[in-house]
């Protein structure tokens, strides 16, 4: 599965942002490739999905606090990543509950907590009515694991599972599922359009060009959003790779681009807080948007 390397180039993107701050704009030397290619072990196996229309501000709701069970979150959560899931809902609709999603390394994640009102383990504590509600609707849950994080599932789509437990009165759930990536017969240009309007970002920002098929996600730490995509590159780096072609498309753009990290990392560059990534390796192209005011230590 492909997924994202976003925290791996965070301290040297840091440094490019703040170098772009301090020196006026200043354009950096550009990189004279010989051909170098950036390190890049990650599996090239594609899990496909069908486009959703979800839209990126549909998951702003994704941290927060619901009174009566978040049914629409969950369900929120599940069409954004494109899970077919259901999970049953506990307590009436005077329970509060906090939640937060997210997305790591190619698995999504959602976590419900909630009081679980004094009730004891192995009566009716929400731990109970959980195990009981997964077991009716003819899910098996494991116990293997119970002293570490609780019960176990593996939900109707074979892929998701959850963990559910209660601690100190305190009810804790959590959904893992898989980020897969989208596929398209050009740039997913609607998508990125979307994230560029989430942020404000001009909606002309150049993307790349390529007749392959592209894979693309977009992905979030909960708060904030990176559009990902890559496709197969059948150029030579240096010459006519896309990453070449890219390149020289975001600096006649006005993009400032930073080759310090180019063998580790491939290429940074920047416009009015549009950070990119980008990088040819081994026959593919990979490319990051986001934010660069999201980027922090």
């Amino acid at each position: 599965m492909k997924t994202s390397k976003l925290l791996f180039f965070l301290v040297p993107a840091l440094l490019f942002m703040t170098s772009c701050q301090s020196q006026n704009s200043q354009q950096p030397q550009s990189n004279t490739s010989d051909g170098s290619q950036p390190s890049d072990t990650s599996s090239n196996t594609d899990q496909s999905s069908e486009a959703t229309d979800t839209l990126i501000a549909d998951l702003l709701s994704l941290s927060g606090v619901a009174t009566g069970f978040p049914a629409n979150i969950v369900e929120s959560f599940a069409d954004f990543y494109d899970l077919e899931i259901s999970i049953p809902s506990l307590g009436d609709e005077t329970i509060e509950w906090d939640y937060y999603a997210s997305d790591y390394d190619g698995s999504a994640y959602l976590n419900l907590i909630a009081d679980d009102n004094d009730e004891l383990i192995g009566t009716n504590s929400f731990e109970d009515q959980m195990k009981a509600a997964l077991e009716d609707s003819g899910i098996t849950v494991s116990d293997d694991n119970y002293d570490d994080v609780g019960y176990e599932a593996v939900l109707q789509d074979g892929l998701t599972t959850v963990s559910f437990y209660t601690y100190f009165d305190m009810f804790s759930f959590y959904i893992n599922g898989p980020v897969v990536f989208s596929q398209s017969t050009s740039f997913p240009s609607e998508r990125f359009a979307q994230f560029l309007n989430f942020y404000g970002f001009p909606s002309d920002t150049p993307t790349p060009s390529s007749s392959n098929e592209w894979n693309y996600a977009v992905t979030t730490d909960g708060e904030n959003y990176t559009f990902e995509a890559y496709c197969a590159d059948d150029g030579t780096i240096g010459t006519n790779s896309i990453e070449d072609a890219y390149k020289a498309t975001l600096l006649e753009a006005g993009f400032e681009i930073d080759d310090s990290e180019y063998d580790n990392e491939g290429y940074f560059a920047i416009k009015d807080d549009l950070f990119v990534q980008f990088f040819s390796y081994d026959g593919e192209f990979d490319i990051w948007f986001s934010n660069a005011n999201s980027i922090t230590e």
